[in-house]
């Protein structure tokens, strides 16, 4: 079964009517006067400002970047779910270029903001009604030593929008026009991945011999497009003395770059996990090694289940539910209300996403649903970040936002949940194994893979500084990366190397991996913690989903820890991964109960 029946659409109407309403227009030309007015109305005078009227600044700008990114949100949804219709893309490129536009004038602010002595920062804080606006303006303070003169600002937008059209945007287009020939037929690359998780294997071999021989044609191109996208953002890192290439990354996250580098040497240090899962797996497939095609190859059990959409929305809900009636309640809305694109088509992007939109209307989840356990997977991890983002929206626009790192331990959380659900609603035996083989093999990819392609990238980023870099050596730091991950029980040759193209955030958003790596270590944490203490640590959870921005990694681990001990990431990742090892050494034990009769 291809695809489920009675697939929703999203109806973007509580954004605007359409991309050619009226009402879109009208905003477009008040954003832009207001941007402008505000622009003269401050610029160069803060300092100058009593602390109330500096608190009145803050709120004004709020409003506008507000009403910005209800714009902008509504350009990406549209994008994402019509974006090949040609009147469609000429509405989005002309809503992108007029916020870059309203976006440049605004550079001032923050510049400013963070130049105010300590003393007057101190008073604005302290201000009655600028405990909401704490987080960011913490934030503003935390960068003032990267941020540049205002003409230096603006001119860096404007060239990070040019830039960001032509290079992200010609990548988008690449990746979007290029089809895969399968003996399946003609298709997207997203599809020939998926085709890389099918039962049949030999699906598997040829859709990654095709997808293999498709992206080979068109990797000078890609590596063109990565080559100016690092040399664009490695000019801008020396302007602001960044000294490594996650660092304005790390900054996004509030993280020092010692706390990155210590989860990511917890991971490291604990790769023979991965390894030695991949080592079970060819077990179970009855392979000594597995091709790189049979990495994701499913167990016949769980390729066989099939959630068709009402099944889909009652299995997430119920599992929901088993962590936080609230959770589970406003879960539930965006499939009442509307608010789920999840009918595969043509011209919509592939994957899945959570579009948080702004406070004053609601987030938007696209994806494209087939019923597999992966959509499953898929749609609880949009749904959680849909969840957390309404629970934050009382914060207002600048304080909703939260990290990367937070945003993506509620989503693994989420994940987990699932997988539980699915393992204890499962009949002890061959199936409960196959989900725990699931659940496994999920975190492993979590946290591990992930973790492979933040050292791929490092790697990249730092031999760039040195020259161009060639086809052949991006693709080689892939493969060396992905070997050191996946371990000797995969053999990954040449015709692996060229995947690293594949990967939408290595030309999107630099070193946003980690995010997903601290995000599943923590969430196993919490999961594990949530287990022993139930519902109230639930509750004091769901009160930290709801303080937006205003949370950060440390409210996290302080949630973890113990009234003399807040633990740091890196140790909760390690107690994490004692929890995989567990379970892969738990797996060891039911090698003959896991394998495929047929070695495939």
């Amino acid at each position: 079964m291809e695809a489920t029946n009675h697939l929703p659409w999203c109806d973007l109407g509580d954004l605007y009517p359409g991309p050619n309403a009226p009402s879109l227009f009208a905003d477009l030309d008040e954003v832009g006067r207001a941007a402008k007015a505000f622009r003269e109305r401050y610029s160069g005078c803060l300092a100058l400002l009593a602390t109330p009227a500096l608190l009145g600044a803050v709120q004004a700008y709020e409003q506008i970047a507000e009403r910005a990114a209800r714009l902008a949100s509504y350009a990406a949804l549209l994008a994402a779910t019509e974006g090949m219709e040609p009147a469609v893309a000429t509405a989005v490129e002309t809503i992108r270029v007029r916020m870059g536009a309203t976006l440049s004038a605004l550079t001032f602010f923050p510049l400013e903001l963070g130049q105010l002595s300590d003393g007057r920062f101190e008073d604005l804080l302290r201000t009655p009604g600028a405990a909401p606006y704490a987080p960011w303006l913490g934030a503003v303070r935390a960068v003032r030593g990267h941020l540049l003169t205002d003409a230096a600002e603006r001119q860096l937008a404007e060239e990070s929008a040019v830039q960001r059209m032509e290079w992200v945007g010609r990548y988008d287009r690449r990746m979007h026009a290029l089809r895969v020939p399968t003996e399946h037929g003609s298709m997207s690359v997203g599809a020939a991945l998926r085709l890389h998780t099918a039962a049949d294997p030999t699906a598997r071999v040829s859709a990654a011999r095709a997808l293999a021989t498709t992206l080979d044609a068109m990797i000078e191109d890609f590596t063109l497009i990565l080559n100016a996208l690092i040399e664009r953002k490695q000019r801008e890192d020396r302007r602001r003395g960044f000294d490594r290439p996650d660092a304005a990354r790390n900054c996004v996250n509030r993280l020092g770059d010692e706390v990155v580098d210590a989860m990511l040497d917890a991971v490291r240090a604990r790769a023979p996990l991965a390894h030695r899962f991949y080592r079970l797996k060819a077990g179970w497939l009855g392979r000594d090694v597995l091709d790189h095609w049979d990495r994701s190859a499913p167990l016949p059990s769980v390729a066989a289940m099939r959630f068709e959409w009402e099944e889909a929305k009652a299995v997430v809900l119920q599992a929901f539910e088993s962590l936080s009636p609230e959770i589970a309640a406003l879960a539930g809305r965006f499939f009442e209300e509307g608010w789920i694109d999840a009918a595969p088509r043509d011209g919509k992007v592939g994957g899945s996403a959570c579009y948080a939109t702004v406070p004053c209307a609601h987030p938007y989840i696209v994806m494209n649903y087939r019923g597999t356990v992966s959509d499953l997977l898929a749609l609880a991890h949009e749904l959680a970040h849909g969840v957390h983002q309404m629970l934050a929206a009382d914060n207002g626009f600048l304080a909703a936002a939260v990290p990367p790192v937070l945003a993506e331990t509620v989503a693994a959380l989420a994940e987990i949940v699932l997988l539980d659900y699915l393992c204890q609603r499962a009949a002890s035996g061959p199936m409960r194994d196959a989900l725990l083989a699931l659940k496994l093999e999920h975190l492993i990819n979590t946290v591990f893979h992930h973790a492979a392609i933040h050292e791929f990238e490092r790697r990249v980023h730092h031999v760039r500084r040195d020259g161009e870099l060639t086809s052949a050596l991006v693709n080689e730091l892939w493969l060396g990366s992905q070997r050191a991950f996946m371990g000797p029980a995969v053999r990954l040759d040449s015709s692996y190397g060229t995947y690293w193209a594949c990967v939408g955030h290595v030309f999107r958003a630099p070193f946003y991996a980690y995010s997903y790596v601290f995000g599943g270590a923590l969430a196993l944490s919490l999961h594990g913690r949530l287990a022993e203490e139930g519902q109230p640590l639930a509750e004091r959870y769901v009160s930290l989903l709801r303080l937006g921005g205003r949370a950060g990694l440390p409210a996290l681990t302080a949630l973890l820890g113990t009234d003399d001990r807040v633990p740091s990431a890196a140790a909760l990742a390690t107690a994490a991964l004692d929890a995989v090892g567990s379970l892969v050494e738990a797996l060891e034990g039911k090698i003959e109960t896991l394998r495929q009769p047929s070695g495939r």
